[in-house]
C-alpha cells in the first residue's frame, strides 16, 4: 500500500525517485503475497499427499484382509479335500498337494507385486511433495532477491 502511495506522490510531483522506489516498494508486497501464497499451497498440498498416502496404506490394509480371509477360506477347502484325498490313491494326493503349494506361491507374488506397487507410489509421492518444496523454495528466494531487507511493515 505505501508503495503505490509513493508511486503516486512521486508521479503528482514529478519526482521520478519516489515514483520509482514506489514502484519497487509494490512490486517487493506483490512478491511477497505470492510467496506467501504458493508456500500455502505447497503446504496443502504436501497435506493432500498425506491424506493419499493414508488412503492407499488403508486400501493395502484392506486388501491384504481380503487376501487373508480369502486364504483361510481356500485353507478350509483344502484341509476338506484333502481329507477325501486320502481316501484315494497317493498318486493322487500327491498331485493335489502340489497345486496348493503352487497356488499359495502365487498368492505370495501377488501380495509381493502389491506391496512392491505400494512402496512405489509412496516414493513418487514423496518425490512429488519433495518437488513442490523447491519450487515453494526458490519462489521465496526470488522474493528475497527482490528485497533481501526484511520487511516490519512500519515502512
Amino acid at each position: 500500500m505505501i508503495g503505490k502511495v509513493k508511486s503516486a506522490v512521486g508521479s503528482l510531483f514529478g519526482n521520478d525517485t519516489l515514483e520509482r522506489e514506489g514502484n519497487l516498494q509494490q512490486a517487493q508486497a506483490d512478491a511477497a503475497e505470492e510467496a506467501e501464497r504458493r508456500r500455502s499451497t505447497a503446504e496443502f498440498q504436501r497435506g493432500a499427499l498425506g491424506i493419499e498416502a493414508e488412503r492407499v496404506e488403508l486400501e493395502l490394509e484392506r486388501e491384504r484382509l481380503r487376501t487373508e480371509v480369502e486364504a483361510d477360506r481356500r485353507k478350509a477347502r483344502v484341509e476338506q479335500d484333502e481329507a477325501r484325498m486320502e481316501r484315494h490313491v497317493d498318486v493322487e494326493a500327491a498331485e493335489r498337494e502340489a497345486a496348493i503349494v503352487h497356488e499359495a506361491e502365487m498368492k505370495q507374488r501377488a501380495a509381493a507385486a502389491t506391496e512392491r506397487a505400494a512402496l512405489h507410489r509412496r516414493d513418487v509421492d514423496a518425490q512429488e511433495a519433495a518437488r513442490l518444496e523447491r519450487a515453494a523454495r526458490a519462489t521465496e528466494n526470488v522474493a528475497d532477491a527482490i528485497d533481501p531487507e526484511v520487511d516490519d511493515g512500519s515502512s
